[in-house]
């Protein structure tokens, strides 16, 4: 059987260290109490081991008083497996600590996030092993600046245990990826960096993937060039995300504040398609992602004032036919496993 392995820095760079570099060591202690008393002798080495791992390999332990193991590793090389004490604890008690370290509190669905300005520090970017990218801020200034993602759930999952070495990272990867579906909201930017710095085995384990298509009244440029790389970034991959869960924005005047019609029929956004409308352009993407078995279409409706422009007009004409003439356009038209959900 063709196993998963990369160098050292790439595995280690793929280890999806999505909460912090940090694994706080109480945390791996309490995990060991979890277990039976009458294992604890037998577990009572893993602790040595990676003590003695991080010590002798150059990842510095921080201070007594904070009980914290930096184990973003940057060495090239990995630990040697045979002789470590770890992998000497039979697989069901390695789990068992696995399980512990990784614990989800329930929570199937992880939210990842592109770290705002105000959550990134002077030289912050450089402690992660993860892939930047820039960003336009969502406010008036639209300032643009340097970023990478971050688990943004409220669980606390200790990821980076995954990095002591490449069989524990074999070992953890489906608790994290194959048990997990992976929330992006309006960050779409974070998709492809995300999903690239996965190995092909951790990546090939994701079952869905939520993202959100935002406001036309509020879309831009670069919105739309991140809409399409990503695009083109899953029909590449060479096994294909199964199910794709789009949130659509949509916008409801309220009762009596418009005029004319209140809903798109399969037959305009066809019209809408064959000109090119700038309203289709992010279902023209959508439609290149071939082998999809499902693709959920969730609207998410907001107020929205009285339209008075064309481009809001159409926009709540649309926003009452998403779950309706849209989902019936991707299935009739694109050929895409549409499904129409609950709203969001």
């Amino acid at each position: 059987m063709a196993v998963d392995r990369q160098p050292a820095s790439n595995w280690c760079r793929s280890n999806a260290d999505l909460a912090c570099n940090l694994v706080p060591l109480d945390i791996v202690f309490s995990a060991c109490r979890a277990i039976p008393r009458f294992l604890s002798l037998i577990v009572e080495p893993f602790m040595l081991s990676v003590i003695a791992f991080l010590h002798f390999e150059g990842s510095p332990i921080c201070s007594s008083e904070s009980k914290v193991v930096n184990v973003s590793l940057n060495t090239d090389h990995d630990m040697d497996e045979e002789q470590s004490l770890l992998m000497r604890i039979p697989a069901e008690i390695r789990m068992m600590i696995y399980e512990h370290l990784l614990d989800d509190g329930g929570e199937k669905k992880l939210a990842i996030r592109n770290k705002a300005m105000h959550q990134l520090f002077a030289g912050n970017l450089g402690t992660y092993n993860r892939t930047k990218y820039r960003v336009m801020q969502r406010s008036f200034q639209r300032t643009c600046f340097e970023t990478t993602y971050h688990l943004a759930a409220k669980t606390k999952m200790h990821t980076a245990i995954m990095a002591v070495n490449q069989q524990v990272h074999r070992e953890t990867s489906h608790m994290l990826y194959g048990l997990h579906n992976f929330d992006f909201d309006g960050d779409i930017e974070a998709v492809v960096p995300f999903l690239q710095d996965l190995t092909p085995r951790s990546r090939a384990m994701i079952g869905e993937v939520t993202i959100r298509k935002a406001s036309p009244l509020h879309f831009t440029d670069s919105d739309r060039s991140d809409w399409s790389n990503m695009c083109k970034y899953l029909r590449r991959l060479d096994k294909i995300i199964p199910k794709l869960r789009v949130v659509v924005d949509g916008g409801k005047p309220a009762e009596n504040a418009w005029e004319g019609g209140r809903q798109l029929e399969v037959s305009d956004l066809r019209l809408l398609s064959l000109i090119k409308h700038e309203s289709m352009e992010w279902i023209a993407d959508l439609k290149t992602v071939e082998g999809l078995t499902e693709l959920e279409v969730v609207p998410h409706m907001r107020y929205l004032g009285a339209p008075t422009t064309s481009t809001a007009l159409l926009f709540a004409a649309f926003s009452a036919s998403i779950d309706t003439a849209l989902v019936d356009f991707l299935r009739e038209d694109c050929n895409l496993p549409a499904k129409a959900a609950a709203s969001a």
